[in-house]
This record gives C-alpha cells, structure tokens and sequence, in this order.
C-alpha cells in the first residue's frame, strides 16, 4: 500500500501544469553545496568518476549542476510529468533522465559513484528499501548527499521590507502547510535533517549553506504554484488565495511597478548530510 506522503507526491506532482511552474520557479542550489559534496566524494574516492544519480530529480535543478563533474548523470524521479519537463528543458549532452521510484533504482550493483537527493527525501514511500537500494547501486567508497531546503526559513528581501515580506510568506506557508506538518516524513524538513538517519557511519552534516537569488513577484507566486500544499484546493480557489497573497506582498512593497516587474531577493538556508559506502 502507498504511504500517505507517496500518494501526496503523485497527487502533486502528476500534472503538466505544475511541473512547468517547477521547472521555471523552484530555486537552484548553491556551487558551494556541491563544492562541499564533491570534496566529501574525493576524500575516498578519486577521480575519474563515471556516473552520478540524483534520485527525485524532479525537472533537473539538482541533476544539472553534476554535469560538470562526471561524465554521465541520470536523474530519476516517479513522476513521468516531471520528467517529461525536465528531458525538454534539458541542455547537458551527458544528463539523462529516466521514471523509476527511489525504492527500485534501475543500476547494476556497485556501478554508481555518487547518489544524490535534493528536496524531495520526505516523499519516499519506504526510507530502508531506498537505502538498501543505494547501498546495492554505489561503488565501495560511493557516497549519497540528501539536502534540502526549509520554506520556515526562506525569506523575502526588498529596501527595508525583509521583516514585513518574510511575514507575509510565512503566514501563507503555515496556513497551507497545517495538513502537512503532522506526517513524519515531513518533520524531517522541519528539524531541518538533525533527525534523518544515515545508512553509514562515515557521515557528515552540514545546515549553514546560504543561498539567494533574484525572483519577480509574479515568479514568486509561480513558485507558490509548484507546491504540493496548494493541491488540495480546486482551481478557482487555489488562485484566489495566490491572487490575495500577492496583492499582500505588493501592497507591503508599495511600489509603482507591476508584479512582473517587481525583483526580491529569496535568500534561504540549504541543509545537507553526506554519507560515505565502506570501502571494504
């Protein structure tokens, strides 16, 4: 039987529509996170590497970036949607993407030198099958990263309005996120990884990796639109509240500009926990 948050996650992400406002709004994450990731890799295992797998890859923002540092990269991820999008915005000769559920990744065994998940460990139907899976697929001295991002912790800059932006978004987020914050899986995101067990005793944890970048106010409610917590709702109604919460930000703002024109800054926190296959 699908867990709760497996069936969430198909809900959610099974839908065109929704992948495009992922694939245009999701934030990207920093070349320190895989700065840090590939220095934890190397510490063991020296290159040359031969492939990467970014497991839930969604539409790519986690997948891309390892381009650079591997010959071959596969994302993979349960939603054929997403990676229907993801293989049409694709623009790295060595990125592939393929369907196929966490708990049945499709490698041979000891073949893969780097798993990675980004913002998505919280979906997983079964934690222990994934890790078994993983576990099967890395080379001896393989790693997996998991890293996320928490919404709590993501705030809105703009000249001296941070305080009242950032309110605003939380607001909205803790309203939408009620029926969320009671699963298990998700409280991972809450406590920000500290309770995420590692398959393997050689790890490292890291929750101080800064990241910003710029997004128009009509991209942040495109941003509000890939979310699972809006899902629940019927059209007329789920574009209602991105509409009222909009008219918020902008009357906070304050300006003569228009939503499509009106740059913030979305500045967030990215949490990341590394672990490392025995050698032997």
């Amino acid at each position: 039987m699908a867990s709760c948050a497996e069936k969430l996650k198909a809900d959610a992400f099974n839908k065109a529509s929704i992948s495009k406002f992922y694939s245009q709004y999701r934030p990207k994450y920093s070349n320190e996170l895989y700065e840090n990731i590939m220095s934890f890799l190397g510490e063991k295992l020296a290159p040359p590497y031969t492939l990467a797998v970014d497991v839930a890859c969604g539409t790519g923002q986690g997948t891309r970036p390892l381009a650079d540092h591997f010959p071959e990269v596969i994302g993979t991820d349960i939603s054929p949607t997403q990676i229907a999008e993801a293989k049409v915005t694709e623009k790295f000769p060595n990125v592939t993407y393929q369907v196929a559920a966490a708990e049945s990744l499709p490698f041979k065994p000891n073949s893969v030198d780097l798993v990675t998940v980004a913002s998505a460990i919280h979906w997983f139907a079964d934690l222990e099958k994934f890790y078994d899976e993983v576990d099967r697929v890395l080379r001896p001295g393989g790693c997996l990263a998991v890293y996320t991002y928490n919404h709590e912790d993501m705030q809105l800059c703009f000249e001296g309005k941070t305080e009242r932006l950032s309110q605003i978004f939380q607001e909205f987020i803790a309203e939408r996120y009620k029926s969320f914050w009671d699963m298990d899986s998700f409280q991972l995101i809450r406590n920000r990884f500290r309770d995420l067990r590692l398959p393997y005793g050689d790890n490292k944890r890291s929750n101080s990796l800064k990241y910003s970048d710029d997004i128009t106010v009509a991209g942040m409610m495109g941003y509000v639109r890939s979310m699972a917590l809006l899902k629940r709702y019927n059209d007329d109604y789920r574009e209602s509240l991105i509409q009222e919460f909009q008219e918020r930000i902008m009357a906070a703002l304050d300006v003569k500009s228009t939503p499509e024109d009106t740059v913030l800054k979305r500045e967030f926190l990215t949490f990341l926990c590394m672990a490392r296959k025995p050698e032997v």
